[in-house]
């Protein structure tokens, strides 16, 4: 529910105020109170997954709680939002459906404490004004009962003077959440702050409807009344188009909690004329147990990219690195993020972990100058475009999939002692053993570690002449191995 007007302190029920003397009903001015801002607020972490640099910093507020208030009442309405809401895996909500619950390491929650003179905020409930000292100025009540809003500037400095003590300004608040203390149901987003009645029954879904509007630009879903004219909405979850093709990827796919996806008519608070994509949805409703559905899902995890890499830090590519040295990536969360190693444009499909050994990827590499990359990717990108009639779990994101990956490449310099076909430095009998078994056979891209000296790609008698040659003084037992397996390899050729 996006705020239809948003006018200053005062003028919210100065203005009302002389609507109704116009229209001659009469007013007594209004005993408005001084706000008062808290002049300390402070700051701490509810969760601190790591450096700001490289997450989503979640800032809640609050409005209308007093000093005895701050840890009964609005902590309890905070756990109630977050184990309720955000990461709420119970009932219609998993894993799946709520995307804050798979990418919950790629979220800092930052608690802002707020103390406030009067317990809740302005209030107009048709009749009767009740006027309250909150410290972001909050009031209710109009245009409509359920229209609610703050001053955004005295929250700015709320969060500006608390964040501080934890190295944050508000240039650092990625998104944003406002809890009102009152129980009369409302919400509102309005200049970037999405606010919501944090006493209400169902206030975890309004909260994070709410939040659906400020921090992921989601259109409401639900109809009204007559028939949108409007130009083609930016948002992404509406469309003047009835065919449904701004969500062409997703047409037709059957979510197990909101349906199949088409273009359903009625949207923004209109009947006709403007399309959603998903019959019920928690953009649509919020009276029940209601999930985002598969574009406004697929926006969230995009969003959460815009922000958040895939690696959190990674080894300098800049030198050149040797057998000597490890490469390495660390990634944000390895039960979300994936590693894949390549050598040259190969895939090494036995190298999935965060750091890769070069020592003992050796018998891939061979000798010479090599590129080694590194790729950390959303699992995701290995179940997307599924069936639409039995669509797999981690089928979350169909667009903008080069978001979801990051990868980073290594020179890597392979010097070589020709003969030295184990790669320990030297040349020796056990280089000789390593030939003489592998005689006949061909290795990976003519692979010294294979046995292939001359790298044609063929373990033979050239490669045999190279080794024996720089042994020094064979000893007998090597002279008879060497023997064995030539007459070995002769049979082998006449079978």
């Amino acid at each position: 529910m996006n705020a239809l007007f948003t006018p200053g302190r005062v003028g919210f029920f100065t203005l009302f105020a002389r609507v109704v003397a116009l229209a001659g009903v009469g007013c007594v001015s209004l005993p408005l109170s001084a706000q008062t801002a808290d002049p300390n607020p402070t700051a701490s972490f509810i969760q601190n997954k790591g450096d700001k640099s490289n997450r989503v910093d979640f800032f809640l507020l609050g409005d209308g709680y007093t000093a005895s208030e701050i840890n009964t009442t609005y902590t309890s309405h905070i756990n109630n939002v977050l184990d309720n809401g955000y990461f709420n895996t119970t009932g219609g909500y998993t894993g799946i459906t709520n995307p804050y619950v798979r990418y919950r390491n790629f979220i800092n929650i930052i608690r802002v404490d707020v103390k406030s003179v009067d317990s809740g905020i302005d209030y107009y409930d048709g009749s009767t004004f009740t006027i309250k000292n909150s410290a972001l100025s909050g009031q209710q009540g109009y245009p409509s009962s359920s229209t609610m809003f703050i001053t955004n500037s005295k929250a700015d400095a709320a969060i500006n003077t608390a964040g501080a003590a934890l190295g944050y300004t508000l240039a650092d608040a990625d998104w944003k959440l406002v809890f009102i203390n009152t129980a009369n149901y409302g919400g509102a987003s309005s200049g970037g702050y999405p606010v919501f009645s944090a006493g209400w029954y169902n206030a975890p879904e309004v909260a994070m409807h709410e939040g659906g509007h400020a921090n992921h630009n989601l259109a409401d879903e639900y109809s009204g009344s007559g028939t949108y004219t409007g130009s083609e909405p930016t948002r992404v979850n509406v469309t003047k188009d009835p065919t449904g093709a701004k969500w062409s990827q997703w047409l037709g796919y059957n979510d197990p909690q909101t349906g199949v996806v088409g273009a359903y008519e009625g949207a923004l608070g209109k009947n006709f004329g403007i399309y959603r994509p998903s019959d019920e949805t928690l953009m649509n409703l919020v009276f029940g147990d209601n999930v985002f559905g598969p574009i406004a899902r697929e926006k969230i995890i995009l969003d959460i990219y815009d922000i958040v890499n895939p690696m959190d830090a990674f080894l300098s590519t800049t030198p050149t690195y040797t057998l000597a040295d490890n490469l390495w990536v660390d990634v944000v969360d390895t039960n979300v993020i994936n590693v894949q190693w390549k050598f040259d444009s190969t895939v090494i499909t036995d190298q999935t972990s965060e750091t890769f050994d070069l020592q003992q990827a050796v018998s891939l590499l061979g000798p010479g100058v090599h590129t080694i990359t590194a790729r950390a990717y959303d699992t995701i990108l290995d179940h997307n475009f599924s069936d639409n009639n039995n669509p797999d779990p981690l089928d979350l994101v169909r667009s903008n999939l080069d978001k979801l990956e990051q990868s980073v490449s290594y020179t890597v310099n392979i010097d070589w002692l020709v003969g030295d076909a184990d790669f320990d430095g030297d040349v020796d009998n056990d280089d000789l053993v390593i030939v003489t078994n592998a005689l006949g056979h061909t290795t990976f891209l003519g692979n010294a570690a294979g046995g292939d000296l001359n790298g044609d790609g063929f373990v033979n008698q050239a490669d045999l002449d190279i080794v024996t040659a720089l042994v020094p003084e064979p000893t007998s037992a090597m002279l008879f191995a060497v023997f064995l397996g030539t007459v070995l390899r002769g049979r082998r050729k006449v079978t």
